[in-house]
């Protein structure tokens, strides 16, 4: 092979674009917003084409509808699954932010927590997130509160809907 081609194979891979699935802008704080009532499918697509972060359940191909999302009474496994977040993607988000909790009911993300690296401000978290405390919530979050949840850390929970668990419905007892 001369010269000639090698060079134009070279700068013919490195123009090439990568697939969308393949470029991962970062995703911005405020983004996080979103994520409260989310369906597990489409969160488990956004682990996989934002953070490069494929769950082996819950990723871009799976159907949500087709799934059995189990009850809080007898299939509880089913009814609390969704996918699990390293902690790395916290930081990655944003300096202030350790780490990311997940709670799943049904299939949808019921609260999302927040852990910060440090005690944070109402004020900072408006500065973060574009998030007015007290204030109008966007629709999809019931409840957003600020509290401190460990030796110098703060946590955010932002509540998609209320729990509903074995305790909350009337659970027949089994034979």
């Amino acid at each position: 092979m001369n010269c000639r081609v090698i060079v134009a194979c070279l700068l013919f891979t490195v123009v090439i674009p990568a697939s969308p699935k393949e470029q991962k802008e970062p995703l911005k704080s405020s983004e996080l917003l979103a994520w409260p009532r989310m369906n597990v499918s489409d969160f488990g697509c956004l682990l996989e084409t934002k953070f490069g972060l494929k769950d082996p359940v819950f990723n871009c191909s799976q159907d949500f509808h087709s799934r059995d999302w189990g009850d809080p009474c007898r299939n509880t496994e089913a009814y609390y699954s969704g996918p699990e977040i390293p902690d790395t993607v916290g930081p990655s988000i944003h300096p202030k932010i350790k780490s990311l909790r997940l709670f799943w009911e049904h299939g949808r993300l019921q609260d999302l927590g927040i852990v910060f690296n440090r005690v944070v401000t109402p004020t900072e978290i408006e500065e973060v997130f574009g998030l007015k405390l007290g204030e109008k919530l966007p629709a999809n979050i019931l409840s957003a509160d600020l509290q401190e949840c460990g030796r110098g850390t703060s946590c955010l929970s932002l509540t998609g809907f209320d729990h509903v668990g074995a305790g909350d419905v009337d659970c027949e007892q089994s034979e």
